[in-house]
């Protein structure tokens, strides 16, 4: 198993969707792709994020190897199996802002995990995404911002949405919330990731 994860790791960095779903197929022949292979790019993208945080790679290493894994997923694993595996309803959205690369490797990480996940865009206002919150019966909101006074917007987005009765949890990251710890609690956050792998292991807590 090590062996394989190295192996299906350095494909990934050498950008090779081809060797990658190869390493991938041959080793799951005669087992349940569906659940072994989300795990285990689960696991290799939880090592890549680790490396991330620690100055090892480049984000755009992160964001490549996350849109190879969630083009495996998608290849590889049925339409309607990938839709069992998570029931919950999950949406990301960059809010008030317009650097979208955070929310895209957010996006294609949780996706490659096995997460149904909906992309809400960027630079969406509290009314759009009240609006979307209440069409798609969302029950985790993941938020990512780049610059502080949209950060700082999301308490407002918090009122509107204990306004409307809307029961949702919302995530928050990016830049503010990793210069400042404490403003995810500030602007009325349930919880707050550095990382995709943070997103992942938090996501899974609130749905089991």
């Amino acid at each position: 198993m090590i062996d394989l994860k190295m192996n299906f790791k350095n494909a990934l960095l050498d950008f090779d969707r081809e060797e990658a779903e190869e390493i991938l197929m041959l080793a799951f022949k005669n087992g349940n792709k569906t659940d072994l292979v989300p795990e285990l790019i689960t696991d290799v993208l939880t090592e890549l994020g680790d490396e991330w945080e620690r100055g090892e790679l480049a984000l755009s290493q992160i964001y490549m190897t996350g849109k190879i894994c969630e083009g495996i997923i998608e290849s590889i694993i049925p339409e309607e199996m990938q839709k069992n595996r998570t029931a919950a309803y999950t949406a990301v959205v960059t809010f008030n802002d317009y650097h979208v690369l955070g929310k895209k490797i957010l996006y294609s990480i949780l996706r490659s995990a096995g997460f149904n996940i909906l992309d809400y865009g960027h630079g969406v206002s509290i009314n759009g995404i009240i609006k979307r919150l209440k069409s798609d019966k969302i029950k985790f909101l993941l938020i990512s911002t780049l610059m502080l006074h949209s950060a700082l917007e999301i308490k407002e987005l918090k009122k509107e949405i204990e306004k409307q009765g809307i029961s949702v949890k919302i995530m928050v990251g990016g830049a503010p919330f990793i210069f400042d710890e404490l403003l995810w609690k500030q602007v009325g956050a349930d919880a707050m990731g550095k990382t995709p792998t943070d997103a992942i292991n938090i996501l899974k807590q609130w749905i089991n």
